[in-house]
């Protein structure tokens, strides 16, 4: 494994630890390792010495076509930028990209209505779950009161009742919790 290769793999590991640490800081520090654990001697941020070479000696035409290429290439683009500015105002957009922009913008504004449609709809869904939580509520309320009035059948039957509203209850305010996080 190579020196840098050994630093990144520290500094991902680092990363890992403090999520919220800059990539260039993990990297500073895991060189800061990477270099305490070889002496002092870390590649990250030195410059390497470059060797000089001897230059060949090039034929004059070589160089004369060269010269020339890079001449036709200038009058070249300054041809393509003289096509898109008209003494200095760009060109106006054709037809095909004013229609292309209308579009776009237009799927935009759509998918836009579309998300406020939806909350608006989780929004309805939440109140008709809340108006339920009412009318169970009211159920267990007025089988509580009439209980004691009840023979012992009818008290059974109605404290399953009681149960079974109560369950019902709590899982509606689960699902209006859920509800919730989606308006």
């Amino acid at each position: 494994m190579t020196a840098l290769q050994s630093i990144i793999k520290e500094a991902k590991i680092i990363r890992k630890k403090y999520p919220n640490k800059e990539w260039k800081d993990c990297v500073a520090q895991a060189s800061a390792i990477y270099a305490s654990k070889h002496k002092g001697k870390s590649p990250v941020g030195k410059k390497k010495a470059v060797k000089k070479v001897a230059k060949k000696k090039v034929a004059k035409k070589v160089v004369k076509k060269k010269v020339a290429k890079k001449k036709v290439a200038k009058k070249v683009v300054k041809k393509k930028v003289a096509k898109k500015k008209v003494s200095g105002i760009k060109r106006k957009p054709s037809e095909k990209d004013v229609l292309k922009s209308i579009n776009k913008v237009a799927k935009v504004q759509k998918e836009h209505m579309s998300i406020g449609k939806i909350k608006k709809d989780m929004f309805s869904k939440f109140m008709q779950n809340d108006k339920m939580i009412d009318v169970y509520n009211m159920e267990i309320i007025m089988l509580e009161k009439k209980l004691p009035k009840l023979d012992k059948n009818q008290k059974l039957l109605a404290k399953q009742a009681i149960n079974k509203f109560k369950r019902i209850v709590s899982e509606l305010k689960t699902h209006g919790k859920e509800l919730k996080k989606h308006i």
